[in-house]
């Protein structure tokens, strides 16, 4: 995404519309592209770029898991908006906020999420 005002139409679509939570992920992890869609701008991940995976709990008990795939400077600019949203009650204090979780794998480490469900 080279246009910056036309990925900030994006972000604030993607929250207002429910394609991505407008709260910190649970778990972040960070590596090379996995041809994906990213959640925020539609466009693919090529495997020659970064990614970053959120999960979100999701569910009463927040035992289940949603993930999203995203492009960094799309992961930048929603979370720029999702802190200048809470910065009237909170402070920022991290890539993914108070109680997240960022891991970064190489290509070859690179594994699906641990499934919250079992135990």
């Amino acid at each position: 995404m080279s246009n910056n005002g036309m990925l900030r139409d994006r972000v604030r679509d993607a929250t207002r519309t429910g394609k991505l939570p407008d709260r910190s992920p649970e778990r972040t992890w960070g590596g090379p592209g996995s041809g994906t869609c990213c959640a925020i701008c539609g466009e693919r991940i090529r495997r020659d770029e970064v990614e970053y995976e959120l999960e979100f709990a999701t569910g009463d008990s927040g035992k289940g898991a949603e993930n999203y795939h995203v492009h960094v400077c799309c992961f930048s600019a929603w979370e720029r908006q999702r802190l200048e949203l809470k910065r009237g009650c909170m402070t920022a204090t991290g890539l993914s906020g108070a109680g997240g979780e960022i891991t970064f794998a190489g290509a070859h480490e690179r594994e699906a999420p641990p499934n919250r469900e079992a135990s």
